[in-house]
């Protein structure tokens, strides 16, 4: 029960640090000091800082998964949208950046496994908008100058 705990609180704060410093930022002696475990105790759980971070992002990936199929398709487009975007910018409110707004900026230095992931959260949220996006062309009545996926992507 006690290695749960350790191991998840180990990757709370690993998500803040990240969010707040990004990949390059933070080190496991800066999350061993913040969880209250030396090192060799984050190595036990995450044998490799990839890992630690494969796990924070699948994590975060999960919950916003969530957070998109909880939207009631039954609500307005625009509503829908708006509950999109503020699931995006809650991380504001805590004056962190969002986690796949931040590891992009290492991106040359992120595990091939998270830079997968990262583009699997990004797949997501694109094909969401799309699903939006087609729904709201018999609205505006045409449809958009260019394909609704090309759009979604533009508009992430």
């Amino acid at each position: 029960m006690k290695d749960h705990s350790v191991r998840e609180e180990l990757v709370q704060h690993a998500s803040r640090l990240i969010r707040r410093r990004g990949y390059n930022g933070f080190s496991y002696r800066d999350l061993g000091d913040l969880v209250g475990v030396k090192t060799s105790s984050i190595h036990y759980h995450f044998p490799a800082k990839g890992d630690l971070v494969f796990e924070v992002m699948r994590q975060y990936s999960e919950m916003s998964s969530l957070q998109l199929n909880a939207i009631n398709a039954d609500l307005p487009l625009v509503e829908q949208a708006n509950q999109h975007m503020h699931s995006l910018r809650y991380d504001i409110t805590l004056n962190e950046i969002c986690l796949a707004g931040m590891l992009p900026a290492d991106v040359l230095d992120l595990p091939d496994a998270v830079r997968l992931q990262l583009r699997a959260y990004f797949e997501m949220h694109e094909q969401w908008l799309d699903a939006l996006l087609q729904r709201a062309v018999p609205e505006r009545g045409q449809a958009y100058p260019v394909p609704t996926l090309a759009f979604a992507k533009e508009t992430e």
